[in-house]
């Protein structure tokens, strides 16, 4: 296997579990967030921006390792 499908593959599979967190987490974090937050807006940003970081933190662990080796 070449470096560069090694690196795909990883991304891949990262991105896979992000998604697959994120989706899984969605609702049950915004029932959290909105009993937290008290409004319907705060509680969708949250969500959001939780649900964005569930999905890119594991590809930046992988690129990170991949870089650092």
């Amino acid at each position: 296997m070449t470096e560069i499908s090694e690196f795909l593959t990883a991304m891949a599979v990262a991105l896979s579990l992000g998604v697959v967190s994120a989706t899984a987490l969605y609702v049950p974090l915004r029932r959290v967030l909105g009993m937290v937050c008290g409004t319907d807006v705060g509680a969708a940003f949250w969500t959001g921006y939780s649900a964005l970081f569930l999905v890119l933190l594991p590809l930046f662990g992988v690129s990170t390792a991949i870089w650092f080796g």
